[in-house]
C-alpha cells in the first residue's frame, strides 16, 4: 500500500492508433478519475421457473475513458494540446535557436498516446487514447488550471517506468497580466476569471471482432467559454453593445512566462478564438464590486479558416 502522492500518469505518442509504446514523459496531475474502464457487463434473463432475474453475464462494449486535471505548464502537456486539436508546424522563435513556435490548429488526423497509469499495485497501459478537448480555467492569484479528456482503444497491465518530469513553471494569472485578455483586439484588465472549453467531438466505434472499439472518429468540433469581470465603463460595453447586439469579434488570451528562456524569449500560451459571439449575460446586484458575466461561443472564421488557434513557446524542438 502506498500513498495517492506516489501516483504516476505517464506517456508517449503513438506511431498508429492503438500500437502500444513505452511512455517516456511524465505529467504531474491533481487527484481525479484518470481513466477508468467500463466493461459494459450485461445479463442474460429468462423466465425459466427460477426465481432468479439474471441468468448468465458477458462483456459488453468496454469503453476506456476518462480525464486528467492539472496546474498547466508549457512543457511536456503541449503534446496534450497538439493530440486534441491534430495538426501544429513547429518553427524556431524569431531571433532564437533553441526556443521553438508550436502553431496549432484543427486536423482530422489526431496524435493517438500510449498513456501509462500508475496507482499503487495498479499499472495499466491505454493504447490509442486519443484527447477528446482540453479545458482551460484561471481565477486571479491562481495557476492556469487545465484538463485533457481521453477515449482508449485497449488496456493492459504494464510495469511502472521511471518517472521523467519536465521542470517548465506552471503558469499562473500574474502572466496573463494586464494584456493578456483581448477582446476584438483591446485588453481588459479587469478579468477575475475566465474559462475556455474545446470539444472536438472524437468518438469510437465497436465491431463483432471483440469488445474493445476497432475504429475512431470525430463529430463537428466546439468552443465555449465564460468571462467575469468588474464592472466599469469598459466592460460595461461588452454587455450593452457587443451582448445584445450579437456582436461577432475575436478573443484572444495569453500567459506569457516571468522567465527568460534561450538568449530574450518567454515560455507563451497564446489562445486565439477568430470569431466570437457572447450567448449569455448576467449583472446581478451584489453586496460587493458589481461583476459582469459573460458566456460565449466560436463560430467558424472563413477568413482565417480556423476555429481556434493555439501557440506555445517553450524549449521543445518538435511534437514529435
Amino acid at each position: 500500500m502506498s500513498s495517492g502522492i506516489q501516483d504516476q500518469i505517464s506517456f508517449i505518442p503513438e506511431v498508429a492508433w492503438g500500437t502500444p509504446g513505452v511512455p517516456s514523459k511524465s505529467i504531474g496531475v491533481h487527484a481525479g478519475d484518470g481513466i477508468q474502464t467500463d466493461m459494459d457487463i450485461r445479463f442474460t434473463t429468462a423466465f425459466n421457473t427460477t426465481l432468479a432475474k439474471n441468468q448468465g453475464s458477458f462483456k459488453g462494449l468496454a469503453k476506456h475513458t476518462g480525464s486528467y486535471s492539472m496546474d498547466f505548464a508549457p512543457g511536456y502537456a503541449t503534446y496534450l494540446l497538439k493530440g486534441a486539436l491534430g495538426a501544429c508546424a513547429s518553427a524556431l522563435h524569431s531571433g532564437e535557436t533553441l526556443v521553438s513556435d508550436h502553431t496549432m490548429i484543427e486536423g482530422t488526423t489526431k496524435t493517438p498516446f500510449t498513456i501509462e497509469q500508475y496507482i499503487d499495485q495498479i499499472c495499466r497501459r491505454y493504447s490509442g487514447a486519443i484527447c477528446t478537448g482540453f479545458k482551460f480555467s484561471q481565477k486571479m492569484g491562481e495557476a492556469l488550471q487545465a484538463e485533457f479528456g481521453f477515449i482508449a482503444k485497449t488496456q493492459a497491465t504494464a510495469t511502472k517506468i521511471t518517472g521523467a518530469y519536465d521542470t517548465v513553471k506552471v503558469l499562473d494569472s500574474n502572466e496573463l497580466g494586464a494584456t493578456g485578455v483581448k477582446i476584438g483586439n483591446t485588453s481588459f484588465t479587469e478579468i477575475q476569471s475566465l474559462e475556455l472549453e474545446y470539444k472536438n467531438g472524437a468518438f469510437v466505434d465497436h465491431s463483432v471482432s471483440g469488445n474493445d472499439p476497432v475504429t475512431w472518429g470525430i463529430k463537428p468540433s466546439e468552443v465555449t467559454f465564460k468571462l467575469e469581470a468588474y464592472m466599469d465603463t469598459a466592460f460595461a460595453v461588452k454587455y450593452n453593445t457587443d451582448y445584445l447586439t450579437a456582436l461577432e469579434q475575436a478573443l484572444e488570451l495569453i500567459w506569457t512566462g516571468a522567465a527568460t528562456i534561450g538568449t530574450a524569449a518567454h515560455y507563451i500560451l497564446d489562445i486565439l478564438v477568430p470569431k466570437m459571439v457572447f450567448t449569455a449575460g448576467k449583472y446581478p446586484i451584489t453586496e460587493s464590486h458589481n461583476l459582469i458575466t459573460l458566456d460565449g461561443a466560436a463560430s467558424y472564421n472563413i477568413a482565417t479558416t480556423k476555429l481556434i488557434q493555439v501557440i506555445v513557446t517553450n524549449l521543445i524542438a518538435a511534437l514529435t
